[in-house]
């Protein structure tokens, strides 16, 4: 019917590629901004979190609720959203964490360098989708 030397042929032939190709360009470029959505999405989503957690936090630390505090660490890390949650010092020992295995231990002194001069709330995670 139509063969390969045909004009229509080749016409049809280029236009299905051309058709292939832009479909793939457009799903690719969709594919990249959603996640882009996503992801502030997440962040501001984990703002949220976060500082409704360090009002909390700083409420009942002001009032010596250590026990209480530790109570509420733990049960925001069981939230699959949070990866870690800890409380530490300037030289790194960790006071709370949402794992009670963390307590006392050190952090490493590359990322207590990395955030001496920012604010207390931190997300130290390459944020991926």
């Amino acid at each position: 019917m139509f063969g390969m030397k045909s004009l229509k042929g080749k016409m049809i032939v280029f236009i299905g590629l051309i058709l292939i190709i832009s479909i793939g360009i457009s799903t690719f470029l969709t594919i990249k901004i959603q996640r882009k959505y996503l992801l502030e999405s997440k962040i501001t989503k984990l703002n949220i979190i976060t500082n409704a957690i360090e009002k909390s936090l700083a409420y009942d630390m002001k009032l010596g609720r250590s026990d209480k505090v530790q109570k509420i660490i733990e049960m925001i890390g069981r939230n699959g959203d949070l990866r870690k949650i800890r409380i530490f010092s300037k030289n790194g020992t960790i006071l709370k964490s949402d794992n009670r295995k963390e307590i006392g231990k050190i952090i490493d002194s590359i990322f207590i360098h990395s955030v001496k001069d920012r604010d207390t709330t931190l997300f130290h995670e390459a944020y991926s989708i």
